[in-house]
């Protein structure tokens, strides 16, 4: 995902109403921290390598906050967090929704001792961070043995060991010592990155080191 051009090719902005069934789903996957003003300027929109993607705008431009793999599964999702215990819990859970790098990092500037936005760290050694910032799923032997608690199918980031800032965002694929550990969906350099693009300290073009 995010290999090629940015490419936005439909844009709605979401009214108050909308904005507080967004809520909803938001603060289930991710915790308070997730949502949005009532007054906020959000918008739904589809880019040519993600079906939907959940954005911002105020003075200081526009920043993109959340990605979701399928728009429909997103609208079943959003339907049935907004309508509580008579929502499907399954409907919930099975849309498949993540943070942008710009929004853990933003979350993580504010409060860096909380798991960010219940995205859940996988760490791994530094001279890794290459393979997947030039384009790789992160692969089973970077674990180096390391066993994690997580869910299979658990939204994760990656972080350079010793390096606060995850450059990573994807799927946890489970324990496993051969094959794909972390599907990725958006790493740091790539194209959703490029629409803000902040560099945090440790991070280089083809890897991030610890500080």
């Amino acid at each position: 995902m995010f290999r090629k051009t940015f490419d936005v090719q439909s844009e709605k902005k979401y009214s108050g109403k909308d904005i507080k069934k967004l809520n909803a789903l938001l603060v289930t996957k991710f915790g308070e921290g997730a949502s949005f003003g009532s007054r906020a300027n959000v918008y739904l929109k589809t880019e040519a390598s993600c079906p939907l993607l959940v954005s911002v705008k105020d003075e200081d431009g526009e920043q993109y906050c959340f990605g979701c793999l399928d728009a429909k599964a997103f609208d079943r999702a959003v339907t049935a967090a907004s309508n509580g215990e008579r929502g499907k819990v399954s409907d919930v859970e099975a849309a498949v929704v993540f943070p942008s790098l710009n929004q853990l990092w933003k979350v993580i500037q504010d409060d860096p001792e909380e798991v960010i936005l219940n995205t859940a760290p996988v760490y791994v050694h530094p001279e890794t961070s290459h393979f997947v910032l030039n384009g790789a799923d992160f692969m089973a032997p970077g674990l180096r043995g390391r066993q994690y608690p997580y869910a299979e199918g658990a939204i994760v980031a990656l972080y350079a060991t010793g390096n606060p800032m995850p450059f990573a965002v994807g799927q946890w694929q489970g324990n496993r010592t051969s094959g794909v550990a972390v599907k990725v969906f958006t790493r740091f350099g790539d194209s959703l990155w490029a629409q803000n693009p902040t560099k945090p300290e440790g991070f280089m073009p083809t890897s991030v080191v610890s500080l």
